[in-house]
């Protein structure tokens, strides 16, 4: 019984001297946000060109008969038949049936440069440094110090001193001296009898005591 009275007593004991922090740490600064990506255009798309004409002779004939067994492939002959297999994944076909499984909705996957892909991710993970892709992730990552990536978090985790990432996370926990970075849980964790981190987490384990911990 007086076991337990004792033990009873130290955790009371205990419990009256512990640390509970007043108050948490200051948030970081928020990354400046990646531009969107452009959605990729829907079905319908080419994914073939007509065949080349063998010469001027072979056009001529197609274009006045676009139905010759020769003309199959060409503008003419697609522009006339678009449901011809010969035809699978061509403008005429594409325009015929735009759900057709050769007119994918995938085509920025396979011609990334194409001007209908402007802006999509396709085209930014092939091409990150063209102006399309301004500010998006895929630039952002390939190249952090340009200007369209100012405060993003590519930027700052590889430039943490630069002033376009004062206060976020990549700076703060690369230099948490900074006063950008007063009351972070970077400083404080790197600094916690510093008065900017009085009463936090980090803090109140160092000075259980103190009356900013009470």
């Amino acid at each position: 019984m007086i076991r337990h009275v004792l033990a009873l007593t130290f955790a009371l004991a205990v419990l009256s001297t512990s640390a509970f922090a007043t108050r948490g740490y200051t948030p970081y600064d928020s990354y400046s946000g990646y531009t969107g990506y452009v959605s990729e255009p829907g079905g319908g798309r080419p994914t073939a060109d007509y065949r080349s004409y063998d010469d001027d002779a072979q056009r001529d004939r197609c274009e006045r008969f676009p139905r010759a067994p020769e003309c199959a492939g060409t503008r003419a002959f697609c522009e006339e038949q678009p449901w011809d297999s010969s035809c699978r994944g061509t403008p005429a076909h594409c325009d015929y049936d735009p759900n057709a499984s050769a007119c994918s909705s995938g085509s920025c996957d396979q011609n990334p440069s194409w001007s209908t892909c402007n802006g999509t991710r396709p085209q930014c993970e092939a091409y990150p440094s063209w102006s399309t892709c301004n500010g998006t992730e895929a630039q952002c990552e390939s190249n952090p110090s340009w200007s369209t990536c100012n405060g993003t978090r590519a930027q700052c985790e590889s430039n943490p001193s630069w002033s376009t990432c004062n206060g976020t996370q990549g700076q703060c926990e690369a230099n948490p001296s900074w006063s950008t970075c007063n009351g972070t849980r970077a400083q404080c964790e790197a600094n916690p009898s510093w008065s900017t981190c009085e009463g936090t987490p980090a803090y109140c384990r160092v000075y259980p005591q103190s009356s900013s911990c009470q």
